[in-house]
């Protein structure tokens, strides 16, 4: 790239000098442009990609950057680095433009978890006028979707069997799941079964593959022969003799883009200098000018939340910040527990902990800046938070301190019966409620013992937390209160739930008996009405039945012994970054009770009890008495059918049954107990079965029993295995 900004504070150059600079080593101006450290890394969709390099191609603006300059020894981090580290030389900053060109780049270099494919045959127009506003079809495919998007709108996942169509065709054995799919970014053979493809493309390339053919950023550009774009395709297509016609638009567009000799337009880089303004002095409630611009420029892009800007704040104070924060982000043992922006949450309350400052959950941008400049105490906060997140013998405090966290909660698959959490379901718990078991493991990090004692306790709090309360916020902030004014070594999930209670920010937790006061009359086969569950006059716990029965991802809890054989090797991220390998699953299929335009057959002319069952009838199919978690291949191999056939209840032969083998159950009472149903209800379940909306009394009755019974089997199962030990406390009569 040559010299920018000569005379001037606006310039340009061209598409290639610019990813250049990025991307090759002998290039003068290579690493020129680094990211400051309020950026934050990739957060653009497939379709955001896919769009730009149709621009690109077709030659249309794509805005320009703004850079900003770089002095020797600022903190800055390359776009490929993850490490933040002081400029060994001059250069700029990126401020504006860091999604684009990581997509741009993308089209040049495939990334360890994403690659750019462009179809050489595309099947356009597509029927919707809305999705006809492209020209070259991309397909971007990545760990997360290895197989690309819709065809005719990349914002929509594919459907379940195209994908499993798909894995069939693998060279892998038995691949059930896309969490087990390679991706080939640049490695692989061209001609690998193992390895994923857009499968919705006629005809696909690597784009970078084929831009390599082309001449790649030497400015120089070359036709390829088709012998050798044709290497690019994958074998398992049907690969034509002749070019495609498309293939010459396609070459026409990348020599626009990549031959810098040619006369033609290209697509320009227009890069803008922004210089700081003079370094005055300033008082502390003044903002940083750059701050100030980099928040307006994005105000109209992918807009920073108070979280992400808290951590951009940090990481403007602290030139280790990024480094700290990544390592743990990056750690296989612990990085899929909280992002960033989360870490930086967290230990923001175990430092506001330490100093015996005042907390916050989610502290405001003002106050966030406020913490970071205030400089009245013998150790700042800012100072606070770098004895947290600063390594020391290889490892941050904060990081051991997530680390143990994770040990004591997490299902602990090679002992017996053990109540630990699933990866998922604790996914699934808001961290804010991470915040106190933190602060509480950090103050005792290095008695093992007691650590180890309580983890019964930590469990239990995580879980009523998640069953019971709403406002997270306030009652993580009670919580910490109790930390402080607690006079126990334990961890006092009891007295942080006592008050809880008190203030009304959880309800009463009942005894199983207590749980079950609703069901012990008689059913009529017309289901409970939802005031007969959870507002029965002198019943102080509907609102935790009510939480309880709408709670289906403790599903995951309590089939957690087969979930970790079926489901070996997915580790759920943040953000489900995979699809998840199982399903949600209607034990009695909801389309057999409930379905559109169809009437259920009740055997019955009497209107008001007719009415009830329509009326409840939604209460019961979607309660978790109803629910099963269920690997999504044997889902779908069950189809709609009858609970009596899915849960082989009539079977006695279970050597042909492909599903029995692959999933270790041998009987009908191993299918109930992976269920999580009780082998003692198969006869309800059994009665419970018929055909779709033929509903006799004696079913209707089942059904209902079948439910019911199960719901409080499985609150009784989570109270004897988590909640009964010291549960006294609990069980107060709040006035």
């Amino acid at each position: 790239m040559r010299q920018l900004f000569a005379d001037r504070d606006s310039d340009h150059c061209t598409l290639i000098e610019y990813v250049s600079s990025f991307i090759n080593k002998h290039d003068e101006s290579y690493d020129l442009i680094q990211l400051p450290p309020i950026q934050r890394n990739s957060v653009w969709r497939v379709d955001q990609i896919e769009f730009l390099w149709d621009s690109i191609l077709r030659g249309f603006p794509i805005g320009s950057f703004l850079l900003a300059p770089r002095e020797k020894g600022q903190a800055a981090r390359k776009m490929y680095d993850l490490d933040q580290k002081e400029s060994s030389e001059n250069g700029y900053f990126l401020l504006d433009g860091q999604q684009r060109t990581r997509a741009i780049l993308l089209g040049f270099r495939p990334n360890e978890n994403s690659r750019l494919w462009i179809d050489l045959n595309p099947n356009m127009p597509f029927g919707n006028p809305a999705h006809n506003n492209r020209k070259f079809l991309l397909r971007l495919v990545t760990s997360y979707q290895p197989w690309g998007m819709r065809d005719n709108n990349p914002s929509d996942k594919l459907n379940e069997w195209q994908k499993l169509e798909a894995r069939s065709e693998l060279n892998m054995g038995t691949v059930r799941y896309d969490y087990q799919v390679k991706i080939d970014t640049g490695n692989a053979t061209v001609d690998s079964e193992n390895y994923s493809w857009p499968i919705l493309s006629r005809l696909p390339v690597p784009l970078d593959e084929l831009i390599k053919l082309c001449g790649f950023t030497s400015g120089h550009f070359s036709i390829p022969a088709w012998e050798e774009v044709k290497n690019l395709i994958p074998k398992r297509y049907n690969i034509p003799d002749e070019p495609t016609e498309h293939f010459y638009t396609i070459i026409n567009a990348l020599q626009r883009l990549l031959d810098t000799t040619s006369k033609d337009i290209k697509t320009r880089s227009v890069v803008l200098l922004y210089q700081n303004e003079d370094n005055l002095e300033r008082s502390e409630v003044e903002l940083d000018p750059m701050e100030v611009l980099f928040t307006r420029i994005n105000a109209g892009g992918t807009v920073l939340n108070g979280e992400e800007m808290a951590y951009s704040l940090l990481k403007s104070s602290w030139d280790g910040a990024y480094t700290m924060v990544s390592k743990i982000v990056n750690s296989a043992e612990i990085g899929y527990l909280l992002p960033p922006t989360g870490i930086v949450m967290a230990a923001s309350r175990l430092a506001r902990f330490e100093m015996g400052k005042g907390d916050d959950a989610k502290p405001g941008i003002s106050t966030f800046r406020r913490w970071i400049s205030e400089q009245n105490d013998e150790v700042s906060f800012l100072q606070t938070m770098q004895n947290l997140l600063n390594e020391i013998d290889g490892k941050s405090i904060f990081y051991r301190v997530v680390e143990k966290f994770c040990k004591l909660v997490l299902y602990r698959e090679n002992q017996d019966s053990d109540f630990g959490l699933p990866r998922k379901l604790l996914l699934f718990i808001k961290p804010t409620f991470y915040h106190p078991v933190l602060i509480w493991i950090n103050k005792n990090l290095d008695n093992v013992e007691l650590l180890e004692q309580n983890r019964k306790r930590i469990i239990r709090y995580l879980l009523l937390s998640y069953i019971t309360v709403d406002k997270d916020d306030k009652a993580s902030k009670l919580a910490i209160t109790i930390l402080k004014e607690s006079k126990t070594l334990n961890f006092p999930d009891e007295e942080i739930f006592s008050e809880l209670i008190k203030q009304e920010l959880s309800s009463p937790i009942p005894t199983p008996s207590e749980f079950a006061y609703p069901f012990k009359s008689d059913c009529d086969g017309f289901f409970r009405h939802w005031g007969d569950i959870f507002k029965i006059e002198g019943d102080d716990f509907g609102s935790f039945r009510h939480s309880f029965w709408n709670k289906k991802e403790l599903m995951l809890w309590y089939q957690r012994e087969f979930a970790t054989k079926w489901f070996v090797g997915y580790n759920p991220m943040s953000n489900d970054a995979y699809d998840t390998p199982y399903d949600y699953d209607h034990i009695v299929p909801r389309s057999h009770i409930i379905n559109s335009g169809q009437t259920n057959n009740l055997f019955s002319d009497d209107k008001p009890l007719i009415n009830k069952f329509d009326w409840n009838r939604n209460l019961y199919v979607n309660s978790i008495g109803n629910f099963r978690i269920w690997p999504g291949w044997a889902n779908r191999s069950d189809g709609n059918n009858c609970q009596r056939i899915k849960l082989r209840l009539e079977q006695d032969d279970f050597s042909v049954d492909n599903v029995a083998k692959e999933l270790d159950l041998p009987s009908n009472i191993d299918f109930l107990k992976a269920s999580a149903i009780n082998p003692e209800d198969k006869e309800l379940w059994m009665q419970a079965g018929g055909s779709p909306r033929n509903w006799p009394q004696d079913r209707r009755e089942a059904f209902q029993k079948a439910v019911e019974s199960r719901i409080v089997n499985l609150y009784d199962v989570l109270y004897r295995q988590v909640l009964e030990e010291e549960i006294a406390v609990l069980e107060l009569d709040i006035v």
